[in-house]
């Protein structure tokens, strides 16, 4: 009788330990993280919680969001966010859970673009030609460190290089805009660029590689959109053929019955020949809904033209027009000659506004 009484007395005190030890049982959540504050359009992201607990090997996650969606397996301490393809702001959440004890934490995604390149960050989402290289550098901007993006061309044989954004989207389409703040750090030219034995002008252009809407009814149907300009003129205004100035020019090229063309529009305003050495500005080509091309200079329109609409018109285009990649041009050079390029806030949207 007495063994059974100390039988019984040793099983009491091990269930008043076991619930003693349960109720010490917690998980605590000191955070929530994102690989940055603004992300761009089917951009993946990853996320992370920081967590305490009296046993972190028991811990389970479960994670969920509203808008876009989530990549990698529940039941981890991180997760892979995909942005949806519309900008806006949206909710990544997630439930810590342990020993009966959980909490939640919830975090604002902004999603401001399609795609942007701040270059705080590497490898870059825009690359580089070949025969051309890109430098992460640092500048202060009113006491704060902002790093930025120095490139040239390094070609022995090419006189122009250019930077480039593959988009990878089958649904990305027009209306569409792209924005950067561009300049000159040095070498800045005013006249044609000679290498080995091309030459070529002193410009800087953006273009558009264009696809065809999937549903191919357009017999005619453009394959790239360009806008070039001349930021530095300096009293060597380019002309025509037929003698008239021009700095600005635009030209679409597309295939006719499996042969390429182009058509150009070229024009003078005297505002994108503003650069020089050290001066920097954000010029955005933007197209919208209605196939109007727009240029805008730090927020100022200066160029609004009906070109692409024209060109839909005459050919009887009904289909839609797709974004392959962004380009990003500028005039490679050789020896004391070869300028050096300033290039930060690179931006794209398909939200329908004109960036400026």
């Amino acid at each position: 009788m007495r063994h059974y009484i100390k039988s019984l007395y040793f099983i009491l005190l091990c269930g008043l330990l076991a619930t003693s030890c349960s109720d010490d049982h917690y998980v605590e959540i000191d955070s929530l993280n994102t690989d940055g504050d603004e992300f761009y359009c089917n951009q993946k992201v990853k996320i992370w919680m920081a967590v305490r607990s009296d046993d972190l090997s028991e811990v389970d996650y479960q994670w969920s969001c509203e808008g876009g969606r989530l990549t990698q397996p529940q039941g981890l301490d991180e997760m892979t966010w995909q942005a949806p393809n519309t900008p806006g702001t949206y909710t990544v959440s997630c439930t810590v859970s342990s020993g009966g004890k959980s909490q939640t934490r919830i975090h604002k995604m902004y999603v401001s673009s399609y795609f942007f390149e701040k270059f705080e960050k590497t490898p870059y989402g825009i690359t580089p030609q070949s025969g051309s290289e890109i430098i992460a550098k640092t500048e202060s901007i009113g006491g704060t460190t902002n790093t930025y993006a120095q490139f040239n061309g390094k070609s022995s044989t090419e006189v122009q290089r250019y930077l480039e954004k593959v988009f990878n989207d089958a649904q990305l389409k027009i209306p569409f805009s792209t924005i950067s703040k561009i300049g000159f750090i040095s070498a800045i030219p005013a006249d044609s660029m000679t290498v080995g034995t091309k030459k070529g002008p002193p410009s800087l252009y953006y273009a558009w590689g264009l696809k065809r809407d999937p549903k191919q009814t357009d017999v005619v149907y453009p394959t790239q959109l360009k806008v070039e300009w001349y930021p530095n003129v300096k009293g060597k205004i380019p002309v025509t053929s037929l003698g008239e100035k021009f700095n600005l020019a635009i030209s679409i090229s597309y295939l006719e019955k499996g042969v390429l063309k182009v058509v150009s529009f070229m024009t003078y305003v005297a505002k994108v020949s503003s650069f020089d050495n050290g001066i920097y500005k954000k010029i955005s080509m933007s197209v919208d809904k209605d196939y109007y091309i727009y240029i805008n200079l730090d927020g100022e329109e200066v160029l609004k033209s009906s070109w692409l609409r024209e060109f839909r018109t005459k050919n009887n285009s009904q289909d839609n027009i797709y974004i392959d990649w962004w380009r990003i041009g500028f005039p490679n050079g050789t020896g004391k000659n070869l300028p050096v390029l300033y290039l930060d806030d690179a931006y794209g949207a398909n939200d329908g506004a004109i960036l400026k």
